[in-house]
């Protein structure tokens, strides 16, 4: 046993915690652990609505009950996973920004939560080069509603849910930095 964990300290635990001083995983960890309350309260709407189906012999109760109300108690989590990448822009901005804050760069930590978010904004429009030329893409049909660029999907806009995180990380650590060595 004491082999297998000195491997690991060695070869894993080590390199990861050597990992984890680096700035933008330091804002990486903090925006996923400051999202963890926001998806539990959503994901509990979520559990609360298929019970039925682990649990058949409830499924008359909850057709007479609680389904008749599962529009309303699903906009908890159509509104919390629906806008989680923009939730994880501001956090990795703002803790982004108040790592450099800490280390004494004379820096606001909510312009970088801003720029985080403003950033994310202009990455969220899908763009189409046609004829020598960037245009936004314009597409409504049955399976797909793309106006002026924004993809309307399930209950918001498709980047602002769970499919933007990776943007959203991208957008936070790349547009903090300039700004917290240029103070």
């Amino acid at each position: 046993m004491k082999k297998g964990f000195a491997l690991l300290e060695k070869y894993l635990m080590g390199p990861m915690s050597k990992l984890a001083t680096y700035r933008p995983v330091r804002a990486i960890m903090a925006a996923g652990l400051a999202s963890i309350p926001f998806t539990i309260v959503g994901s509990m709407f979520l559990v609360f609505n298929i019970i039925p189906l682990a649990f058949s012999g409830l499924t008359g109760l909850f057709n007479d009950t609680f389904f008749k109300y599962t529009d309303l108690y699903m906009l908890a989590n159509k509104c919390t996973m629906g806008i989680l990448s923009l939730y994880f822009a501001i956090v990795i901005g703002y803790e982004y920004t108040k790592i450099y804050e800490e280390e004494g760069v004379a820096v606001n930590p909510l312009n970088g939560a801003l720029l985080s978010v403003a950033a994310f904004f202009m990455c969220i429009p899908e763009l189409v080069y046609k004829n020598g030329a960037f245009t936004v893409l314009q597409t409504v049909t049955d399976s797909a509603k793309v106006i002026n660029g924004w993809r309307v999907g399930g209950s918001s806009l498709d980047r602002l849910g769970t499919a933007g995180i990776f943007t959203a990380i991208i957008m936070g650590g790349t547009c903090c930095q300039p700004l917290c060595i240029l103070c």
